[in-house]
């Protein structure tokens, strides 16, 4: 099995940029780790997929990397995308007349992951859920998968970032004052997993004695505009906070992050690489954000790897259907899995990666 997938590997190597290379062969290793584990050799699959994530970004390049695996393996992607109508997932597995053995959903919202759970429960299915953290409603069925991300490791990665901005750019001590002065626009009052986030960026700054201030943590009204509420926001602290300057800005949003590049730069604090008056860091990456991180405008941004995910997906839908005990998962995708729950490393988007995530073909509207 191992030949055949290098076979394909070495076919494609020469069309491939240095990226593609190295993203194709993390493809071929996983689905070759994968299919070791049977003793017969693994048939290419047929999955449906089902995308209905408001996140361009990871949904896009997930869908994206997902058929092309497939494609290379010599199986198919059924794939189907949402038009952000309510109950429109439930709609589609009602009206379908098959009942495949695997079926893979982004979901985008909990509506979604309750109608992928009972259609699968109705159908003797597995749903391996993307993305979208599928919560308790998917927790008692014991078919159902998640593939995601931690709130920690965002803020993990989210310190590297920093910690590389502030290095290359050393005078981003606006006030002189020796220490981080920062402003953090969350997105969810409630959320446990900006908490972790939040919490692991600050343990890890500590660690680094790197002193810190947060000098303003606002959330926004629920029915405000993210993009408004960006901008609004970050004008206001600055408007009754004439005397002090801002050295970071992190959105836990990324409409959090466009609206506030707009107010850093209606102030005239805003500006490109390499040394902005004030540095913005978003977590989730719009196609503004690339257009924004592209031109060096916001300094970086944290984002689910939907590549791995997408691996991950099509290496763990090989298992499930070559009945192999749940005990070997963990061994054969080279990652912990916990409870049906499978957490991968998150992205951290530079000016070199986001012109590719720019040119991945949009999901369809």
């Amino acid at each position: 099995m191992y030949t055949f997938f290098r076979q394909i590997f070495c076919a494609l190597h020469q069309r491939l940029s240095a990226l593609q290379k190295q993203r194709a062969l993390v493809a071929m290793l996983s689905l070759t780790l994968c299919c070791n584990l049977s003793a017969a050799p693994a048939a290419a699959l047929e999955l449906d997929a089902y995308f209905f994530s408001d996140s361009y970004t990871s949904a896009a390049w997930a869908a994206h990397d997902l058929e092309q695996l497939c494609r290379l393996e010599g199986g198919t992607l059924n794939l189907t995308f949402g038009h952000n109508q309510r109950f429109e997932l439930e709609r589609i597995l009602r009206e379908k007349n098959d009942s495949g053995s695997i079926f893979i959903v982004y979901p985008r919202d909990l509506d979604d992951v309750a109608a992928a759970v009972h259609y699968a429960g109705s159908n003797s299915s597995a749903v391996i859920f993307l993305g979208t953290d599928p919560g308790g409603r998917a927790a008692d069925y014991p078919a159902a998968w998640y593939i995601g991300t931690e709130g920690r490791d965002a803020g993990a990665a989210l310190y590297d970032l920093i910690a590389n901005y502030l290095k290359e750019v050393p005078n981003w001590d606006l006030n002189g004052n020796g220490r981080l002065d920062l402003v953090v626009l969350r997105d969810k009052a409630d959320s446990q997993e900006e908490s972790a986030m939040l919490k692991t960026l600050k343990a890890r700054l500590k660690k680094a004695d790197l002193s810190y201030s947060q000098l303003y943590d606002a959330v926004p009204a629920a029915e405000v505009s993210r993009l408004q509420a960006g901008h609004d926001l970050l004008s206001e602290y600055v408007r009754d906070h004439a005397d002090e300057s801002i050295d970071l800005v992190l959105c836990l949003n990324d409409e959090l992050a466009v609206g506030a590049v707009q107010a850093l730069q209606d102030l005239g604090w805003g500006g490109a690489a390499p040394a902005p008056r004030t540095g913005v860091f978003a977590v989730g990456a719009s196609r503004q954000v690339l257009e924004l991180v592209a031109q060096g405008t916001i300094q970086g941004a944290v984002l689910q790897d939907a590549h791995k995910i997408a691996v991950t997906a099509l290496a763990l839908a090989h298992l499930i259907a070559a009945g192999i005990p749940e005990d070997n998962y963990s061994a054969s995708l080279g990652v912990p899995v916990k409870q049906r729950r499978i957490s991968l490393p998150h992205l951290k988007i530079t000016g070199k990666l986001a012109p590719y995530l720019l040119n991945l073909p949009a999901i369809p509207q």
